[in-house]
């Protein structure tokens, strides 16, 4: 064990009969919300037809057996389930990790860490994790809020062709100050496969975004989520093209939402920014948003092509 070749060699794909003990050993790396969502990535994992979990990884020196997850999605994204502690063993298999991402050709591979956990974030930054983002979650509530007419029009996104949809979100996303290295790895298809990972209905409450009614060309989108059983509606992207930016119309977009999510049972509008988007910062935060959460987000990218 002191040899370190010989600390990575002894990490492997762990096998269907020991998976139960390695996944108890990732519940064992999280803390009681990182568990909750944990044991529904598993869930919903387990139901995909034929589930591939060569990205689950342990390390066979010792029992119980430390493990990492490899959690691969559509789009070419996956989720580092982290292992314990942070010692030699938990850096090989991360790296274990790392040669399972690159084998599999996953352009975003990301983790997250709370900010208060420094050994984790040295853990992950060791195995070539770099942080991409530090994300503060808003929150607003909506009887705090004036209601008045917004200056934009919204149009259900199902109107768009499918082609149509895609090029606006690539201009949404040009130049946008929100996690521009994930802008990088993602391109729009992957980002829409994403959003509609969470739900098949994931687009009913999507628009395109117009400066008028009689506008041909959206100048926006506005794609948001209807969490019923927390009585919240979460704006998943919100962003306007490159032309129609610093002109006073993000104000009326967000205005849209607050009108738009004025519904039965629904009592906040939720949403998440790059701590470092200064200008999307103070634009939340002067329309009543406050922060409940906060989380880093490290990990492997790999830029698109071209």
């Amino acid at each position: 064990m002191n040899n370190r070749q010989d600390v990575h060699d002894q990490v492997m794909e762990c096998p269907e009969a020991m998976r139960r003990d390695a996944l108890c050993s990732l519940a064992a790396a999280q803390d009681s919300a990182g568990q909750r969502a944990l044991a529904a990535a598993i869930e919903a994992f387990s139901q995909t037809p034929a589930p591939d979990w060569s990205g689950l990884m342990h390390h066979a020196a010792n029992y119980p057996a430390r493990a990492v997850w490899v959690q691969p999605f559509p789009g070419n994204m996956a989720q580092l389930w982290r292992p314990q502690g942070e010692d030699a063993e938990a850096q090989a298999l991360l790296q274990a990790a790392r040669k399972w991402v690159e084998a599999h050709a996953i352009r975003l591979c990301h983790c997250v860490v709370m900010p208060n956990k420094p050994a984790q974030a040295a853990l992950l930054s060791a195995a070539g994790m770099q942080r991409v983002a530090p994300i503060r979650y808003l929150s607003a509530a909506l009887k705090h809020h004036n209601a008045r007419a917004s200056h934009v029009i919204l149009r259900p996104w199902c109107e768009l062709a499918p082609l149509a949809a895609q090029s606006l979100i690539e201009q949404v996303q040009l130049d946008s100050l929100d996690s521009p290295l994930i802008s990088e790895a993602l391109g729009a298809a992957e980002l829409l496969q994403g959003f509609y990972r969470q739900s098949p209905q994931a687009d009913r409450h999507w628009f395109a975004v117009y400066s008028s009614p009689h506008d041909l060309q959206p100048i926006g989108a506005l794609l948001m989520v209807l969490r019923q059983a927390q009585g919240v509606m979460e704006v998943q992207l919100m962003g306007l093209v490159p032309t129609c930016r610093r002109q006073g119309l993000g104000r009326e977009l967000l205005q849209a939402a607050f009108n738009y999510s004025a519904q039965p049972g629904v009592t906040r509008l939720v949403l998440t920014v790059d701590a470092t988007n200064t200008p999307a910062r103070c634009l939340y935060e002067n329309a009543g948003f406050h922060p409940y959460h906060s989380e880093d987000i490290y990990a492997w990218v790999h830029a698109r092509a071209g």
